[in-house]
């Protein structure tokens, strides 16, 4: 039964989301991203205010820094374009889809250090991922159907795959199939073959054992000069 005090908690966390255009669930949900918002400076909720509508086809912003916060693109089944190689993190549901697919998106975030649980969970849109300085992937991907194609360019340590079930319900594990392009340093350090190091690594050799998973190096293929977003690297 409802009582003054969860009266005021559930308002106070719609007030919260109202401000930053996140769609938190939870009071503590609410202020971190009320808190995360007031540590970028300026107007801490332009990127929600403007996105949440779901009418944009498309978002380019070289200048953008800092983290895009949950439900920031919800909705945005006209998205034909996004690039903010600045954005350093995502929140879990920064983009979210369903069943209605319009287009697909090649996306690279070149400063995005992990990838955190659910972070693209459902978000049928994306068709590419392109990770540089990514250290760990989460469950992460969990049906993401059009997702096949991941780029990580990390060259001096394997990425930390924490769970088997990032790739549950994408082409990675069904006849469809996927591609993950790695540096040549992690594909075959011996040079004879028979190094494929992800493939030997904890909870990869799981993904690699499904059977549908293609691993091929960066070097020589079109992402060793452009990310999946088809902008080049300088």
């Amino acid at each position: 039964m409802p009582t003054p005090l969860t009266d005021a908690i559930e308002a106070l966390t719609r007030y919260a989301n109202e401000t930053t255009g996140a769609s938190d669930t939870t009071l503590s949900e609410a202020v971190n991203t009320l808190v995360e918002g007031y540590g970028q400076g300026g107007d801490p909720y332009e990127l929600a205010r403007q996105i949440a509508n779901g009418t944009i086809t498309e978002y380019i912003d070289p200048s953008f820094t800092g983290t895009i916060r949950s439900g920031a693109f919800q909705n945005c089944y006209d998205l034909q374009a996004f690039q903010a190689h600045g954005a350093t993190g995502l929140r879990s549901g920064a983009f979210r889809s369903d069943s209605t697919i319009r287009y697909k998106l090649d996306l690279a975030f070149p400063n995005v250090t992990s990838i955190g649980g659910y972070q693209c969970q459902n978000w049928n849109m994306m068709q590419s991922l392109d990770l540089t300085k990514c250290t760990s992937i989460a469950r992460s991907f969990e049906g993401c159907s059009n997702f096949t194609i991941l780029i990580l360019r990390k060259s001096d340590a394997i990425v930390t795959l924490t769970h088997q079930g990032a790739f549950y319900n994408t082409p990675f594990i069904t006849a469809t199939g996927g591609t993950i392009y790695i540096p040549k340093a992690l594909y075959d350090h011996l040079g004879d073959g028979t190094s494929l190091d992800y493939q030997n690594a904890t909870n990869w050799s799981t993904v690699h054992g499904w059977g549908h998973t293609t691993w091929a190096q960066i070097e020589g293929s079109y992402y060793e000069t452009h990310y999946a977003d088809g902008t080049p690297i300088e």
